[in-house]
């Protein structure tokens, strides 16, 4: 599926209250590398999660060179390397748009209890969740940037 078709599918799953709200961007910079691709969740036009692959190869980089862990594909050093990033918020592009594929074949409510930042993001937003399962949700202070930021903007809008 191609992105804007992706893009227009996820936001009918978004909250009436919040449809003007909350934007998806998937942005490619052509002149620059095949690689320059970007993320992004937008609040109100100002930009509340990015994801870029230019930023994720780098610190995939550093944290191998800094902890020696080498290894790609289904290597346990690499699902080392992609845990130190993600609890860092670092993530590729690719992995966002995959996340979001399986957010549209899953339940709201088995998305919310996903380890998956972004599938959580995405379910906190939906509009099958009401007020009294956003309630019961507990958002610890660890909780990824664009699950605060999208639990505060739903809980706004339900007031």
């Amino acid at each position: 599926m191609q992105w804007s078709k992706l893009r227009s599918h996820l936001l009918t799953f978004v909250a009436p209250g919040l449809r003007k709200r909350i934007d998806f961007h998937l942005i490619n910079y052509r002149k620059l590398s095949e690689l320059a691709n970007e993320f992004l969740i937008t609040v109100d036009g100002q930009k509340a999660f990015s994801a870029s692959y230019s930023r994720h190869n780098i610190a995939d980089h550093v944290v191998r060179r800094r902890t020696g862990l080498i290894g790609y594909g289904d290597s346990s050093n690499a699902k080392k390397v992609d845990d130190i990033l993600a609890a860092h918020e670092i993530h590729a592009p690719c992995d966002i748009t995959s996340s979001i594929r399986t957010y549209l074949d899953l339940d709201p409510q088995v998305a919310l209890s996903s380890n998956d930042p972004i599938l959580k993001a995405l379910a906190i937003v939906h509009r099958r969740i009401g007020r009294r399962t956003l309630k019961s949700l507990e958002i610890a202070d660890g909780e990824h940037s664009p699950v605060k930021t999208l639990y505060a903007l739903r809980m706004e809008s339900l007031d």
